[in-house]
């Protein structure tokens, strides 16, 4: 492939978005477009599909050894992170923290996840991947914020969701000390002011909702506590400031992750499939396709103010923003005619508002 049919390649676009953002050689950068490229054309993270998608000169071998190779290529720490806080306007942010776990073969893939919120999504900013099962401890928790933190803007606040796992003493008194609002589900026997928060709301009635005026010690903080009965009888214990609604509103804003999690898997790219097992491999994997989450959810966001999604019968979209988004990048890449081919540039853009 000649110099000049190189700079005729469709991701050119992105890599001159990206080039001024992400310290990459020009090298890995080019590698990375096409990776994005071609995951977003695949719908699949498998390496040994991708080489049919990627625009790289060389035979199949070649592109499949330099694909390989790339794999082995930490990305900088904070990459996805500094490029999404760009994205979002400035204010409090709402972050999640999550954890995902699959299994490959014999080996236990664990993945600590940070997002923030962002419409009915939330999009990843940090990870820490783990070769082992079971909850993260509270230093990775830690660990993990703490690679965030010089990177929000100045002026900018977050507050924190978490479920059941994410507790503990050292971990609360760390959200407190860098003033990060917490909004934290509970176990059961969660002790507050010395008593098992399950003792403190008793025979509740389904959607009952109960909350202390004052705030109560837990993990050695003073917080607000609150209950109510979910719709399938379990009980929702919760840790959080402010007025009760307003904890109930954040929490529910959780379940946004579920979302990322459905469209990184079985709803867009089928991370699970790959067979990658070394954690800075899949660290780096994990980054790729951020990115092409990240761009797919802008493009959809962006197509849906030009043509607004139509709701059914049940009130909901008939798309999601995600899968609106990746229908619109995949069309514009697999057919150079197209009418979306000729937006390709300006949907690049969306990464450098």
């Amino acid at each position: 492939m000649t110099k000049q049919s190189r700079g005729r390649l469709p991701y050119d676009s992105l890599r001159t978005v990206f080039n001024p953002h992400l310290e990459l050689h020009a090298t890995r950068l080019t590698v990375l477009c096409a990776l994005i490229f071609g995951m977003i054309t695949s719908r699949s993270v498998v390496l040994y599909t991708l080489v049919s998608h990627v625009a790289l000169p060389g035979s199949f071998d070649v592109k499949f050894k330099r694909l390989k190779r790339f794999m082995q290529f930490n990305l900088p720490d904070t990459l996805i992170a500094s490029l999404v806080l760009r994205l979002l306007p400035r204010g409090k942010h709402w972050l999640i923290v999550d954890r995902t776990h699959w299994t490959l073969g014999k080996t236990n893939i664990n993945v600590l996840l940070l997002s923030v919120v962002w419409q009915r999504f939330s999009l990843p900013l940090l990870w820490a991947v783990f070769p082992k099962s079971g909850n993260s401890s509270q230093l990775e928790r830690t660990t993990l914020l703490e690679r965030l933190l010089p990177l929000v803007p100045k002026g900018d606040t977050l507050g924190l969701m978490g479920d059941r796992e994410f507790i503990g003493a050292i971990w609360f008194k760390f959200l407190r000390q860098h003033k990060i609002e917490i909004c934290i589900r509970l176990k059961s026997d969660t002790r507050v002011n010395g008593i098992k928060v399950q003792g403190c709301f008793c025979k509740m009635e389904i959607n009952e909702i109960r909350y202390w005026h004052q705030a109560m010690k837990l993990y050695g903080v003073k917080m607000r506590v609150m209950a109510t009965r979910c719709l399938d009888g379990s009980m929702l214990y919760l840790a959080y400031q402010g007025r009760h609604q307003e904890g109930l509103r954040h929490y529910a804003q959780r379940w946004q992750c579920e979302n990322l999690h459905q469209s990184l898997k079985g709803r867009g790219f089928n991370l699970e499939d790959s067979h990658l097992t070394d954690p800075a491999r899949v660290s780096t994997l994990l980054g790729v396709v951020s990115l092409a989450f990240i761009w797919c959810c802008l493009t959809g966001a962006w197509r849906s103010v030009k043509e607004p999604l139509k709701a059914l019968k049940h009130g909901y979209n008939q798309k999601s923003i995600f899968r609106y988004g990746l229908d619109l990048l995949q069309e514009a890449i697999l057919h150079p005619q197209s009418a979306a081919r000729r937006r390709l540039s300006t949907l690049a853009q969306l990464f450098d508002p």
